[in-house]
């Protein structure tokens, strides 16, 4: 086929998805565009290039469906499916968000610096939520931003670990460094 000067909505008309999704399939595959005189954006494509397969309805790309897909994958009416399993439906994510966050945990105590910045943005994030609930409330503010502030640095977290590899086990105080080598750290 020849290449054409279409606009988002003439891809999105075509191809069968909506003008974001037209646009954003025109970006992903860094297709020519430029500004027609209506000041609309024309994108220089092929139809035939494009290998878009548009997911099915009723289904969004991060895997949430609708109470009526889950109840035809499981064989069940929709009212069943609620009346027993009204639990999983509503705390279903939050159980997953929690495995997730344990898992990110563990790898992050096991030295994942990945691991570590996400959490640390996925906590920062979850504080500032908060703040915004509770805005009235002062104090809590405060401790919150006082929690940011005060989170030590990957070293201090390594050396405080350090000097505490031993608690609890028969080496106790031989794995401390010498006494000149210690510095003060802050608090946890």
């Amino acid at each position: 086929m020849p290449v054409e000067q279409l606009t988002y909505a003439q891809i999105a008309e075509r191809v069968g998805v909506s003008s974001e999704a037209a646009r954003a399939l025109a970006k992903r595959m860094r297709l020519p565009r430029s500004r027609a005189n209506d000041g609309k954006t024309l994108v220089a494509v092929d139809l035939a290039e494009i290998q878009h397969k548009p997911l099915p309805s009723g289904r969004s790309p991060r895997g949430n469906q609708p109470v009526t897909g889950i109840a035809a994958i499981f064989q069940l009416s929709v009212n069943c499916l609620r009346k027993h399993f009204a639990h999983e439906l509503l705390h279903g994510r939050a159980q997953k968000r929690a495995e997730n966050l344990r898992r990110l945990e563990a790898a992050a105590q096991g030295g994942a610096v990945t691991a570590r910045r996400v959490l640390h943005l996925v906590y920062d994030k979850a504080e500032a939520q908060e703040l915004h609930d509770v805005s009235d409330d002062d104090e809590r503010r405060e401790r919150a931003e006082t929690a940011v502030l005060e989170r030590p640095s990957k070293k201090a977290l390594e050396r405080r670990a350090a000097l505490s590899a031993g608690e609890g086990t028969d080496w106790g105080t031989d794995l401390l460094p010498p006494a000149d080598w210690r510095q003060p750290l802050s608090p946890p």
